[in-house]
């Protein structure tokens, strides 16, 4: 039987999800500001601390059976397990009549898995501020950035030569390449060499990083989408709560993609455009799995996949862009402080949703 209720829940949801590749139009111009590294390490460590949280608090414990999300509201199992355990006590626990101090048997494992998440944070700031306390790592920090910032300035490499004793200018239309020698001090020279970023041809009128960013989105976006489904066919809540947690990670991820489409020569509105086209993929994934994932077994597979590649998102690919991508000009305990910020922010919100689920279900569901 084919449930109605999930494929119009998971499709809202994806709806939303695609719209966000428009909302990078909005946020875009707080990150052309001075500020644009603490707004992306915000948005960055909120995407971690919901994608982590999400896995750890509510997906792993599903696999596991230890924690049921959808008593009344999933299909197939759950209501079955309480029948011969006292109804109502589990009637009113799972049904919003708690009040929010108490504790039940699955607050209880909420609390206990919670210890996983903030001692992962813990450390990961501990290390970060040993990191940067440290002069040795601080200074090298800086030099980087510094070499960085000059390297990149109109694609300038500089070279210093002993034996030059007059200076040239060369200039080859042909390769696009505009060369200048400067006398430094000391007898030596400085000869800058200017590039014009010459990246080739073009597929479909597009270079060929717009294509492969624009391609690895919609690959990225299949995956939310079956996420997304998975998620809706074990529960309702569980669905919204993966949800929330792909549109916190999508929020920064779409923001990049759009910087890097108009980097590349694209229009905003093109960008846009093509950014949202991409995000439509996640409708294939959402549909793919809740297609296949009618059988309880492929369910879970489902989930457990969905768990992973939550969990390698949040602590491989984005964990590290916070803690060796900052701004030179901010101060490292402002940089730490904004990010705390931003884990505590989502923690807190993926908490929130299964310490109040029993009201969310009784409420909404």
């Amino acid at each position: 039987m084919i449930n109605w209720q999930a494929y119009l829940y998971g499709t809202i949801s994806v709806t939303i999800v695609s719209l966000l590749s428009l909302g990078g139009a909005v946020i875009a111009p707080l990150l052309r500001s001075e500020t644009k590294y603490r707004w992306l390490h915000f948005f960055i460590a909120m995407a971690v601390a919901t994608l982590s949280s999400d896995a750890i608090l509510h997906i792993i414990p599903e696999i596991l059976g230890i924690h049921s999300h959808s008593h009344g509201n999933e299909l197939g199992h759950g209501h079955e397990e309480h029948e011969d355990h006292d109804h109502d006590h589990d009637h009113n626990h799972n049904h919003g009549s708690l009040a929010w101090y108490e504790i039940s048997k699955d607050r209880l494992i909420l609390l206990r898995l919670s210890l996983v998440c903030l001692s992962i944070y813990v450390l990961y700031f501990f290390e970060f501020i040993i990191f940067y306390r440290n002069p040795q790592n601080q200074s090298e920090y800086e030099n980087a950035k510094s070499s960085d910032s000059h390297e990149s300035n109109n694609n300038e490499i500089k070279i210093s030569k002993d034996e030059i004793s007059t200076t040239k200018s060369v200039s080859e239309e042909s390769n696009n390449n505009d060369y200048s020698e400067n006398r430094l001090k000391g007898g030596h020279e400085l000869v800058t060499i200017s590039e014009t970023n010459n990246e080739g041809g073009t597929i479909c009128g597009l270079k060929p990083r717009a294509v492969i960013i624009l391609f690895g989105d919609g690959v990225h976006n299949f995956v939310d989408g079956v996420a997304i489904g998975a998620s809706f066919l074990h529960s309702y809540n569980l669905g919204f709560i993966t949800s929330i947690a792909v549109i916190c990670h999508e929020l920064p991820h779409e923001i990049g993609d759009l910087a890097v489409l108009v980097d590349s020569g694209l229009s905003m509105c093109k960008a846009l455009i093509l950014n949202l086209i991409s995000a439509l993929t996640a409708y294939a994934g959402l549909y793919f799995a809740l297609l296949i994932g009618e059988n309880n077994e492929v369910k879970i597979i489902l989930l457990a996949i969905t768990g992973g590649m939550f969990l390698y998102v949040a602590w491989v690919d984005m964990l590290s862009h916070l803690k060796h991508e900052r701004s030179s000009n901010d101060h490292w305990f402002l940089t730490c402080s904004i990010q705390f910020l931003g884990f505590i922010f989502g923690f807190l919100l993926i908490f929130s949703l299964g310490w109040f689920e029993g009201v969310i279900k009784e409420t909404w569901l």
